[in-house]
């Protein structure tokens, strides 16, 4: 074995693994808990009145599904390795 491939295999040993999630039911979760959330430091904010006038939880998170690359969603359900 070369020096060039331990090295190359000494880096890929280096970087931690996980598996890429799915972006809607991230998305789904984050709007859900903001629309039910009962925070006091929230309150100011109408999220909840917000997130009603733009349609409700699905629309919003159609919205926010449709503003991401369709390059990193095709990335869930992928291993993926993030250098440490």
């Amino acid at each position: 074995m070369s020096q060039e491939t331990r090295q190359e295999q000494a880096h890929c040993n280096n970087q931690q693994r996980f598996v890429f999630p799915d972006v809607k039911m991230i998305a789904q979760q984050l709007v859900k808990a903001i629309y039910n959330s009962s925070d006091t430091d929230m309150k100011h904010i109408p999220y909840r009145r917000t997130i009603d006038v733009c349609g409700g939880v699905d629309t919003v998170v159609d919205a926010i599904l449709s503003s991401i690359d369709p390059d990193i969603r095709e990335l869930e359900g992928c291993e993926v390795t993030v250098e440490v």
